[in-house]
């Protein structure tokens, strides 16, 4: 039995509510995950040649986690807060340590 793709017009303006057929959403998913294991090998091959700066990438993913995290503060989410040690790019860090960055 075929669903019907948009409930109602009400539902459609309010929410940008359709009905995305199960077909459709698994070709989706695969794509994605073909995407992700093409993606994946050419970062693995990436870091088998040094490629990047373990310093320059340690310190972005810092940055990037610090605005993360005050960003889900203002929206009331404390995701990380509760976490000892905080990740890099090839290095872990005490919760404190990253918060005297």
């Amino acid at each position: 039995m075929a669903r019907q793709q948009v409930k109602s017009k009400e539902r459609v303006e309010e929410h940008g509510e359709v009905f995305t057929n199960e077909r459709e959403v698994n070709a989706m998913l695969d794509l994605v995950k073909q995407e992700t294991e093409r993606i994946k090998e050419d970062f693995e091959l990436l870091l088998s040649l040094n490629v990047f700066n373990s310093a320059r990438m340690n310190d972005a993913v810092y940055k990037f986690k610090r605005y993360e995290d005050d960003s889900l503060s203002y929206a009331g989410i404390d995701k990380h807060r509760e976490n000892d040690k905080v990740g890099g790019f090839d290095t872990v860090i005490t919760r404190q340590e990253f918060e005297e960055l």
